[in-house]
């Protein structure tokens, strides 16, 4: 007896066991890129790319015409703020006694209290790559770390040094160092997230006030935001080599800053009225738009079209300054007088502005959404 097949006969398949090629675009991956002279011009490349898909769709900025400041009723003393991966927002406290924890989702601000302070103990603030939140010591001997998955407050004290206003600003290193910003230190602070130790960079030179935000390069480079002092400083945490350009300022005026597409890093005008600007290819400080408002912004913030937002301390209003065009407007509503220290721009697309004097969160809608990798970039992911 027999069985009768109904349907193809079945066929082996061929195997190929030739190399197999697969085309990558290395320009879609510069968000896991490691900062370095030898990926800089990727990732730069990748910025760029980045910031025309946004400038070509609609042709034009999309959300030019949709921004608008508003806010919402919060503590105050707070400097600086980082996004976790799960998009809420940390505020480092600066001289009150908890850490803010904003959920854009919800809109709502819950707290973390029981954190001894006195007067502006920290100012800054930066995301390990384990995911807690590094906070720098201002006026303290102590490295406050929040771990947001226990929702615990420590700190590491063996800083050294004096509760004379230290550090002020710190971002994430290419080596894994949260590298902190020397104000009036004459070191820079370096704190090793993976093994708990803590190190310093001397021969930085002294001053008061001299530097007051520490902004990551492509190159892995570190340039400190210039505030009294009229030089601008470079580190490279890798070769731990130090280096400073002139400003052709007596004293700065700058706080904080942010690289741009094309590589150069824009400095946040708080006590000067020029938007500053530090090319690191040819290694060379201009300015531009001196006179054209007063300043008053603390702290800046990179969209990813290729503009940078400066956030209202002094002023009246946000600032958006477009580095293609040289171009600078506003928008109206900021309260002023010393409200906000720094932000941070969320996957939805608005800017979450942290308070220092105001009792609100401002928060500037940009809109629409914006990719999680750009948010969570160390390059950007700064206090």
């Amino acid at each position: 007896m027999s069985e009768t097949l109904y349907g193809p006969s079945i066929v082996a398949d061929t195997l190929n066991t030739s190399n197999v090629s697969i085309s990558l675009d290395s320009l879609k991956q510069w968000p896991y890129l490691l900062p370095s002279t030898s990926n800089a011009a990727t990732i730069t490349a990748g910025l760029t790319r980045l910031a025309n898909t946004y400038l070509n769709a609609q042709g034009g900025p999309f959300w030019s015409n949709l921004n608008s400041y508003s806010s919402i009723a919060a503590y105050s003393n707070y400097s600086g703020s980082v996004v976790l991966q799960d998009g809420r927002v940390v505020l480092a406290p600066n001289g009150g006694t908890n850490v803010g924890i904003f959920n854009p989702a919800t809109n709502s601000l819950a707290t973390l209290s029981g954190i001894t302070n006195v007067s502006y103990w920290y100012c800054g603030c930066a995301l390990f790559p384990d995911g807690r939140v590094g906070v720098v010591p201002w006026n303290s001997n102590n490295i406050g770390i929040y771990n947001p998955v226990t929702n615990t407050w420590t700190t590491f004290s063996s800083v050294g040094g004096t509760q004379n206003y230290q550090y002020q600003g710190g971002c994430m290193s290419s080596n894994g160092l949260f590298v902190m910003a020397p104000y009036r230190a004459t070191n820079i602070g370096m704190y090793n997230p993976a093994t708990n130790t803590f190190t310093t960079f001397s021969g930085v030179g002294s001053g008061s006030d001299y530097y007051n935000g520490a902004i990551p390069l492509p190159d892995g480079r570190i340039v400190f935001s210039p505030y009294t002092s009229g030089y601008l400083g470079i580190f490279n945490p890798v070769t731990l080599a130090f280096s400073s350009v002139s400003t052709s300022s007596a004293g700065g005026g700058y706080h904080g800053g942010v690289v741009i597409p094309d590589g150069r890093v824009v400095f946040c005008p708080l006590a000067i009225t020029n938007i500053g600007i530090f090319n690191p290819l040819t290694n060379s400080f201009t300015t531009v738009l001196s006179g054209a408002f007063t300043g008053g912004y603390d702290g800046a913030v990179a969209l990813p079209d290729g503009r940078v937002v400066f956030i209202s301390a002094g002023a009246t209003n946000t600032g958006i300054f477009n580095p293609v065009t040289n171009s600078f407007t506003t928008i109206s509503g900021a309260p002023g007088a010393n409200a906000f220290w720094g932000a941070s721009l969320v996957p939805d697309g608005r800017i979450i502005c942290t308070p220092r004097s105001s009792t609100t969160i401002g928060i500037i809608s940009m809109s629409p959404s914006v990719p999680i990798t750009y948010c969570l970039n160390p390059l950007f992911n700064k206090g």
